[in-house]
């Protein structure tokens, strides 16, 4: 099920904020690993992001986040509003794999269950490659839920470790 490096050059860039029902008509190639999720009931939003990564690139925020943590109107994370109850479950296509901080590993093509009490961080590729990544979040906690068009991602960046970073 999971994806081959030529499917992952063809597909989109990917989703942000999709309802399940907008994932099928913009990124349908993601359908059977969503269906195959543990999601409990279909009230899920699909983030999903395919990256083209070169040696020494980050997929994602390198140091150690939280995802989906309530802010207030400075853009401050109110943590104690996080719910411990929210189950958001992340899928990858291969490495670079996120790391929890509380040691969990993170498996090709299985899902991981977390919340937003679950600190992890991006690591950085070791290779010229594709990376699928599937986030699912209850729409309870998402705070941009989009349909049709707005849901496609137009681009998907990565971070550079700003030490060692030459142009």
């Amino acid at each position: 099920m999971v994806p081959s490096q030529e499917e992952l050059k063809m597909m989109h860039n990917g989703l942000m904020g999709a309802t399940i029902s907008d994932s099928w008509l913009y990124m349908r190639k993601i359908i059977p690993i969503i269906k195959a999720s543990p999601i409990p009931h279909s009230d899920y939003i699909v983030d999903a992001k395919v990256h083209m990564l070169m040696p020494g690139q980050y997929p994602c925020i390198p140091n150690w986040h939280f995802d989906h943590v309530p802010r207030n109107e400075a853009g401050q994370m109110v943590l104690e509003d996080r719910d411990p109850t929210q189950k958001m479950f992340l899928w990858l296509s291969g490495p670079p794999f996120t790391e929890f901080a509380d040691g969990r590993e993170v498996r090709a093509g299985e899902w991981t269950e977390f919340t937003q009490f679950d600190s992890h961080r991006g690591v950085k590729s070791e290779e010229h490659q594709w990376r699928l990544l599937i986030r699912l979040t209850p729409a309870l906690i998402h705070p941009h839920i989009r349909h049709g068009e707005k849901c496609l991602r137009r681009h998907s960046q990565v971070y550079l470790d700003a030490d060692n970073f030459k142009w």
